[in-house]
């Protein structure tokens, strides 16, 4: 399928990324070779950002373009995604029209991603993808949608996949796939959201990004979870819904609901046009007792069981 309106996703580029191009540029000789090099090496890091956002896991050191070898004789720019596939992150410059896709890496990929790289600006376009190629020379206008990508490595149903999240290893760092920690997921502005009264108890907060397919066009949103003890045998819970993505605004007519055990709607909130945020009314939860957490769009849901510790 090919959507009307393919609308780029922008990704900051950072220091780390530029210097691990460099690197990678110092090993070359030729200098077709060092900018071929240099741009693979910062689509690659433009598409793992955009997969952390996705909390998709990546494997680079399974990816071809890691091996000093093989990204020396060969014009490669993949990245594993973990029990997927590989991905091929093809750079492009402004004002370009094509995207090149070298003849010899047409196998093997779940799809080819177009990545416009603006050296000056420290940021990438993921301008759309392709999962079949048929030329070298790519028509930009020709790519689908990043929301086809989207469907295709993660599937959306209609059907609920419920997700088992145990908050007990938070303390310690741990989180499950898909989860981490705040300061790593929404800017130090939007934290201000879930600013609590002072208290001498550890505070245990972590989220994840949540993209529900084409029906947030390009958009996806950070699930935010607060935990603060009150007795021994009763916990605080704040749950939020921030933009992700660099965005400001959530998308209108999204839900936050709170679902008890057996399928009762306790809580539930609809974002409006121009909300940074929504939150569900502050509740206790009890150890041992788990509730669930849905986000819903349209015919779109999905739901996290989570467990209080």
């Amino acid at each position: 399928m090919i959507t009307t309106q393919n609308k780029p996703f922008l990704v900051p580029l950072t220091k780390e990324n530029f210097d691990l191009a460099e690197q990678h540029k110092a090993e070359q000789i030729d200098a077709e070779k060092i900018n071929q090099v240099y741009y693979n090496t910062l689509a690659i890091c433009a598409v793992k950002t955009y997969c952390k956002w996705l909390g998709l896991p990546t494997e680079e050191n399974n990816s071809e373009s890691r091996n000093f070898l093989l990204r020396t004789v060969k014009n490669v720019a993949d990245l594993q995604i973990k029990g997927k596939g590989k991905l091929e992150c093809r750079p492009v410059l402004p004002g370009d029209k094509h995207c090149y896709i070298p003849r010899k890496i047409w196998e093997n990929r779940i799809g080819y991603v177009a990545v416009e790289i603006d050296k000056e600006n420290w940021e990438a376009k993921l301008l759309g993808f392709l999962t079949l190629v048929e030329t070298e020379k790519v028509p930009l206008n020709k790519l689908r949608s990043l929301d086809e990508l989207i469907d295709t490595i993660i599937p959306v149903t209609n059907t609920p996949a419920v997700k088992t999240v145990n908050l007990s290893k938070w303390f310690e760092g741990v989180f499950e796939a898909g989860y981490q920690a705040l300061s790593n997921l929404i800017n130090p502005e939007q934290q201000l959201a879930l600013a609590t009264r002072e208290s001498s108890a550890k505070i245990l907060e972590g989220g994840r990004l949540i993209d529900l397919g084409m029906r947030l066009k390009n958009q996806n949103v950070a699930l935010v979870i607060q935990m603060t003890p009150e007795t021994e045998n009763e916990r605080n819970i704040l749950v939020q819904l921030h933009p992700g993505g660099g965005n400001r605004y959530l998308p209108p007519n999204l839900k936050l609901v709170m679902v008890s055990k057996s399928g009762k709607i306790l809580q539930e909130i609809q974002s409006r046009t121009q909300d940074n945020y929504v939150q569900l009314l502050p509740f206790k939860g009890k150890v041992g007792k788990n509730f669930t957490i849905e986000v819903v769009l349209d015919d779109a849901k999905l739901a996290e069981d989570i467990f209080v510790i």
